[in-house]
């Protein structure tokens, strides 16, 4: 009957693994882009919430053509070109 009394009604905790993003660095643009979004508050409240929002929403549509090109061993973002000296 202890066991009982101590557990509580309501949802159960969120047992997933949860991490922090942190925004180190930001170009002045992104920066307005993703404070406007968090204004309008739809994708989230917060800088990093947002930017959260935009990663999964661009590995979710990209994820057959990561897969694909995992798979395949190319390089799952594009032919990456050197710099100009």
């Amino acid at each position: 009957m202890g066991e009982e009394s101590e557990k509580r009604g309501g949802r159960p905790e969120n047992v997933a693994p949860r991490h922090t993003i942190e925004m180190r660095a930001v170009d002045p643009v992104t920066f307005r882009m993703i404070e406007s979004l968090v204004s309008y508050g739809r994708f989230g409240g917060s800088n990093p919430e947002v930017a959260l929002f935009i990663i999964r929403n661009w590995l979710m549509e990209k994820e057959v053509y990561l897969r694909n090109a995992i798979a395949s061993r190319e390089n799952p973002l594009g032919h990456i070109y050197p710099e100009s000296e």
